[in-house]
């Protein structure tokens, strides 16, 4: 029953939409401006609904991992009733075969974590890594959003004084051999001859 209050406390903040019933007004593509000290302020600072003790949920740090690797799926991000959504599912770290578990975000316009849940058991607690893992992934897409790779424009790297240009080729034309491997195989052609 408690459990069943709170989550309508929290969706009660985006006009009491269910995040797990479906995109509030179909997907905006709108990112959260999430940076590190907003991971850190909810998962590590913020207090629990639970009790007057700060969450101290420094293992939820370690989600990061979980996001480089590839577990986060399916983020998609709504603003709505002035806040950012975001919902995600992320692989289980013990269990690789069963169902992805779904979690839910929201976010304030400044960036700051208002709230959050996941279906695991462990998402009670509003900080667990599966949570955690979609905010690295918010973060990370936040950072680098309107930025460009530098494989995206010509020429943002820097030439060689002594090349005054660099052609254009396939893949497969290109020698990938390392300088030293260069040097092997040079000394190796000089000492056969001699």
């Amino acid at each position: 029953v408690e459990a069943k209050t709170r989550y309508r406390e929290k969706i009660a903040v985006i006009n009491g939409r269910d995040p797990f019933a479906g995109c509030p007004e179909g997907p905006s593509g709108a990112v959260p401006p999430v940076e590190a000290s907003d991971l850190v302020s909810y998962l590590v600072l913020q207090t629990s609904f639970i009790s007057p003790k700060q969450f101290k949920a420094r293992k939820s740090l370690e989600a990061y991992n979980q996001f480089v690797c590839g577990w986060v799926k399916d983020v998609r991000m709504w603003k709505t009733a002035g806040k950012y959504l975001t919902t995600g599912r992320v692989r289980h770290s013990q269990r690789f075969n069963e169902t992805l578990l779904a979690c839910w975000i929201i976010i304030e316009e400044t960036g700051e974590v208002c709230c959050a849940h996941c279906n695991y058991m462990a998402g009670l607690g509003e900080a667990c890594t599966h949570i955690a893992s979609v905010l690295f992934y918010l973060e990370a897409t936040a950072r680098i959003k309107g930025k460009q790779t530098c494989t995206q424009s010509e020429c943002t790297w820097i030439i060689p004084a002594f090349q005054q240009k660099v052609e254009y080729l396939l893949i497969k034309n290109i020698d990938f051999t390392s300088a030293m491997g260069k040097k092997r195989k040079l000394d190796r052609c000089s000492s056969s001859k001699l």
